[in-house]
């Protein structure tokens, strides 16, 4: 059996290659947590409601947010006029609630000028975090080259010898580096630009970067393997020939 079969095959086993039943079961877990998120903010907006705090319009707009992305989906595979009807009615709802919450939440509350602000920093740290996590592997690459002179039988040892799981893992902490790199700068920002309680915004940008991060790379996960499974047949090949 070849090096790469072997690859392939122990990829498959921990389920980094995924077939029909893996998909399937995936699925079927996201729709059991989308389920559960929905009826978790609906208990918390009740709650929320009890205690008069305003933050009930937020979390109740969760529930109509999910409506108005199911109708428009429906909308775009069907083209029925219903499902696209659903869906604005849904996303109407959703901007009177946060129309509601403004109004309620008083001058201290964030504005809708200073929340686009926010998502704009958060939008131009996760282009800095990607950047970093480029850099970083490239230069970890680049420092492997010059510290342990590697050539090309070099690399075919290297990665021969380096499991994708291993791979991975090396990815994922570079990967993690460059998020923290771009947290500790987004506290730094956020402190600059007189929002408040800035750490707790770095620790929020680091959490929803992670988790956003977790879902494309679970979308894309057969992809990234083949590729790495590639890299490291073209590494080898390229030391052969």
């Amino acid at each position: 059996m070849t090096d790469r079969m072997q690859e392939t095959r122990r990829a498959r086993e921990l389920h980094l290659l995924r077939d029909e039943r893996d998909l399937e079961i995936q699925s079927a877990g996201q729709r059991r947590a989308g389920r559960a998120v929905l009826t978790l903010s609906q208990l918390l907006s009740a709650l929320c409601v009890l205690q008069e705090d305003p933050a009930w319009t937020v979390l109740l707009s969760l529930s109509f947010t999910a409506g108005a992305v199911r109708a428009f989906h429906q909308f775009a595979c069907d083209r029925e006029g219903l499902y696209l009807a659903l869906g604005l009615a849904a996303s109407g709802a959703v901007l009177f609630l946060w129309a509601w919450f403004f109004r309620e939440s008083g001058p201290e509350a964030l504005s809708p000028g200073r929340l686009a602000v926010l998502l704009l920093l958060f939008w131009a740290l996760s282009a800095v975090a990607a950047l970093l996590f480029v850099g970083l592997t490239l230069g970890a690459f680049y420092l492997k080259y010059k510290l342990q002179h590697m050539d090309g039988a070099k690399w075919e040892a290297y990665f021969e010898g380096l499991p994708t799981t291993a791979l991975l893992a090396r990815l994922g902490i570079l990967l993690t580096v460059s998020l923290l790199a771009a947290a500790a700068a987004g506290y730094a920002l956020f402190g600059c630009l007189g929002f408040a309680a800035p750490l707790r915004l770095a620790c929020v940008f680091a959490v929803l970067s992670a988790v956003r991060l977790w879902r494309k790379l679970s979308e894309r996960q057969e992809d990234l393997v083949e590729k790495l499974l590639r890299l490291k047949g073209t590494v080898r090949q390229g030391a052969d020939a």
